[in-house]
């Protein structure tokens, strides 16, 4: 895998991209990490397809734009898609990690002649009212600022390890790209704007997805651990009934971060969804 960095509308963006070809996928982290979280699956993943992996508006070394007194949501979407439209990319695939898969759904309901299947891994927000989703955040606010507000290795490892099934099953691959950028001037604040932003029911009523998810007409991969601390099982056994096109793996002795708690077999998922 490979890192590059563009100007997308004045915004720098990194991304991690693999891969040749026509057929692309997206791979959008979570809330407080960053893209380095999927490489234990890019170069994987690209051994069939083209690999497009940022880091979200606000983490890792991708830059802030001015949230322009909105949620945080369209901010993510515009720049995803500026950077994809950059590459020349026409169609895709998405896979969205947690709040991710968030922006993967928006991504969706805004270029959906674009995007060919979607990835939801790790996240029942999709299909929760605003006023649920809103105590989600909290709960994964508290735990990221943990790391952020006082960034050190353990800091780093304790807040993976809250949110994994077998503590050791952290990627200590990752710690060291996430401790420095943790500990860049700007993150905490960033990190603060976009949390409380999409805390702000106010702000981030018209950018939640579900009072939306049944006009998802494309093919949809649910993939999640069955001891994930932040997804219910219940809670995606329940949404699956309103995806027209939806199917659900569940993944045992697996926590929140499946992508590198059990990397292989979620490659072999994805891949398998996709299509090889």
């Amino acid at each position: 895998m490979r890192i590059a960095f563009a100007d997308v509308n004045g915004c720098r963006v990194r991304y991690f991209f693999e891969g040749d070809g026509d057929r692309v996928i997206v791979l959008l982290h979570g809330l407080g990490i960053s893209a380095d979280t999927w490489a234990r699956n890019i170069d994987v993943l690209a051994e069939h397809y083209r690999v497009i992996a940022p880091d979200l508006p606000g983490h890792g070394f991708t830059e802030l734009p001015d949230l322009k007194e909105r949620a945080a949501h369209p901010t993510m979407v515009e720049v995803v898609l500026g950077l994809l439209d950059q590459l020349g990319i026409d169609k895709f695939s998405i896979c969205g990690h947690s709040y991710g898969a968030t922006i993967a759904a928006l991504i969706y309901f805004e270029r959906p002649d674009k995007v060919e299947k979607l990835i939801f891994n790790g996240s029942h927000r999709i299909f929760q009212n605003p006023d649920e989703t809103i105590k989600g955040f909290e709960k994964s606010y508290e735990n990221a600022k943990s790391a952020i507000g006082s960034p050190s290795l353990q800091t780093c490892r304790q807040r993976m390890g809250n949110v994994c099934y077998d503590p050791n099953t952290v990627p200590e691959e990752v710690l060291l790209i996430q401790l420095t950028s943790y500990s860049h001037p700007t993150m905490l604040a960033n990190y603060e704007k976009i949390a409380r932003s999409n805390m702000d029911l106010s702000l981030s009523r018209p950018y939640r997805c579900g009072d939306r998810i049944h006009e998802v007409s494309i093919p949809v991969l649910v993939i999640s651990g069955k001891e994930d601390v932040r997804v219910p099982v219940a809670d995606l056994e329940a949404g699956m009934k309103r995806l027209p096109d939806g199917e659900l793996v569940l993944v045992e002795k697996c926590g929140h971060m499946l992508q590198t708690e059990h990397a292989s077999l979620f490659n072999k998922e994805i891949l398998q969804f996709l299509g090889g």
